[in-house]
């Protein structure tokens, strides 16, 4: 009954174009449309893609609920785990993200929130056939990866934990000691305190078909047996990706004769001991002819991307088979080593870099890397290095199949904007961050509004934006150009830009798709922000650092809307989330954090005349 009513309306909306015989006639065959709808569902993979099919009628809504097997929930307080299970009873992977992306830059408070074990706590005996688990940005115990190694045991191939904390090796031993078809374990930038290694001497003892282990930039991680990390090498033959975090030892000459044997590693990333270096320097001064076998030469022999410390130079056939090279936390190499390695990289896709790859040497991969598809260039504090305008420039005129491209510049033009829009057709996401360093006084030229509308005009794909400068150097008739070239913008972030609230209305309406937004230290007015969040309709999570509110029960009308929740830190300088959620308030905000529908009333004078903290 469902069926024909459901597929009435459709023949209804589809009449004036002709389709309704179409229509009537698949209807008539119910088991057959059920049939050739499975296997349609499950050909498709892409999250808008299954949104818009689940949309057409209530058949194809429950059939994306039958057989939708991936979910990826941006923020988990936009919808209860209770919500989630119910729509979607047999996933068989899940990604969850909690905490803003301010975290990562220690901008919350250590007890925000995002914990998982209220997930868990649904999940365990909803989903008792999940293999795959990614948690970003939460607060992860002990007890709850243990509860993950008990219900998943039989069940569980990827485990990643990005940006998490609040665990130890202990809690990575249940899962190492229990789940024995482990394929990926990933743990990088997460906080976890080192109780000894018998995690990774679980992995060695126990698993043989791991093919990705990750844990190169977790932090607190010391205590490695190299000799657990050879066994994993020779008894895992399909492991592809390894990349180790800084142990006191170094590699040792048992793991550097494993990792040359392996025939399946693409992926490496290592440290080497102060030792190491000083002996790559020895056997580099020596002579190769006498048989010596360099660092270099103990490196898999078919690998594709490398991170870590880089035992440069590396020969030219390991370097020309490169694609991906991550130089971040590289520092035992100077700028010509960059550049004589970079040369070689013809066939890389993917690079990051820290700014002591100066200008010559984004000349140099404009020149040489003509297939890179991602570019992140960080400013590290390396003293005396940048990169500006002049090397963006060669960059983007040289690398036109660029999708992603972030860069941390010294100094910026209007001309290097628009080569960028008429050299990366088909970048998809860019970030421009003034470094703290410059003063806008040295800089070529003010404002960068025409460069930013060139490089608007040419990207026409750019989903993700993020421009983090310095006050006058991007102003309302800049946001007035990206608001009107912004279509497709779906993620914004805005740093010291514009000069009123006109600006940032110009950007609300007309970026029509925006979902995110994070604003910080803007001069936007406490109405200029009201009335640009009434205008973003497709607005689910909006940020914003350095809050001027004069009035901050304006906040209650906000948080009154329905499906609509409203923090704020009591923080200097003061931080405002605003989100849509179907879960209601959160419950475990701490003391720092108010909100109109939680935890009381927000009220203008919860802070005091003079800007200090109060609490109550």
């Amino acid at each position: 009954m469902g069926e024909r009513s459901c597929c009435s309306r459709t023949r209804q909306r589809n009449s004036r174009d002709g389709d309704a015989s179409i229509i009537d006639q698949v209807c008539e065959h119910p088991l057959l449309l059920e049939s050739v709808l499975s296997i349609i569902f499950g050909m498709v993979d892409s999250p808008a893609e299954r949104r818009a099919m689940s949309e057409v009628c209530r058949q194809w809504h429950a059939m994306d609920r039958e057989t939708r097997k991936h979910v990826y929930v941006a923020f988990v307080y936009s919808v209860s785990p209770a919500t989630l299970t119910r729509r979607f009873p047999n996933l068989r992977s899940l990604k969850l993200k909690a905490k803003p992306r301010a975290y990562e830059f220690d901008l919350l408070p250590h007890n925000w929130g995002g914990h998982v074990h209220p997930w868990l706590e649904n999940i365990g005996p909803a989903y008792p056939q999940l293999s795959a688990l990614h948690l970003r940005r939460m607060e992860v115990r002990d007890q709850d990866l243990s509860a993950v190694a008990t219900a998943y045991a039989a069940s569980l191939e990827t485990l990643k934990l990005d940006f998490c904390s609040g665990f130890s090796t202990t809690g990575l031993r249940a899962i190492t000691g229990s789940c024995k078809c482990l394929k990926v374990l990933y743990v990088e930038n997460s906080y976890v305190s080192d109780e000894g290694g018998q995690w990774l001497n679980e992995l060695a003892l126990h698993n043989r078909v791991l093919e990705v282990l990750d844990f190169q930039l977790a932090i607190g991680i010391s205590k490695v047996n190299v000799e657990d990390v050879r066994t994993i090498i020779e008894k895992c033959p399909n492991l592809t990706s390894l990349k180790l975090v800084e142990g006191e030892d170094g590699l040792g000459d048992g793991l550097r004769k494993a990792l040359a044997s392996s025939t399946s590693l693409r992926e490496l990333g290592i440290f080497l001991t102060a030792q190491e270096e000083d002996d790559q320097e020895e056997i580099d001064q020596s002579t190769s002819s006498t048989g010596q076998q360099t660092m270099r030469a103990l490196l898999p022999r078919n690998l594709t991307s490398i991170s870590g410390d880089i035992p440069v130079p590396l020969y030219t056939s390991v370097a020309a088979q490169l694609l991906k090279l991550d130089l971040m936390t590289t520092t035992s190499i100077e700028a010509e080593q960059h550049h004589a390695l970079l040369r070689c990289c013809t066939r890389l896709q993917n690079l990051q870099v820290r700014t002591v790859i100066g200008d010559e040497g984004l000349a140099i991969v404009g020149e040489c890397c003509k297939d890179l598809r991602k570019v992140r260039i960080e400013d590290h504090n390396d003293e005396g290095t940048s990169v500006s305008h002049t090397g963006l420039m060669a960059l983007a005129r040289g690398c036109s199949k660029l999708e992603k491209l972030a860069i941390y510049v010294a100094d910026m033009s209007n001309q290097a904007l628009a080569a960028v829009g008429s050299g990366c057709p088909d970048l998809r996401d860019f970030r421009l961050i003034l470094t703290e360093a410059n003063d806008l006084s040295s800089m070529t030229e003010l404002p960068l509004d025409a460069g930013f509308d060139e490089l608007m005009r040419g990207c026409h794909r750019l989903s993700r934006l993020c421009i983090y400068v310095r006050p006058g150097a991007l102003s309302d008739h800049g946001l007035v150009r990206i608001g009107h070239r912004g279509a497709n913008l779906k993620a914004l972030l805005l740093g010291c830009c514009g000069d009123s609230d006109a600006g940032f209305l110009a950007i609300a309406r007309g970026c029509k798709r925006l979902q995110r937004l994070e604003i910080r230290d803007c001069p936007f007015t406490d109405d200029g922000l009201l009335r640009g969040v009434g205008c973003m309709e497709d607005l689910k999570l909006m940020w914003i650092q350095g809050f001027r509110m004069d009035d901050y029960g304006k906040l209650d009308v906000l948080g009154g809307e329905k499906y609509r929740n409203v923090e704020c830190t009591r923080r200097d300088p003061i931080q405002c989330l605003i989100y849509r959620s179907l879960a209601g308030p959160r419950l475990d905000c701490p003391e720092e954090v108010v909100s109109p529908q939680g935890n009381g009333m927000l009220r203008h004078n919860w802070l005091t005349p003079s800007g200090g903290l109060v609490v109550g």
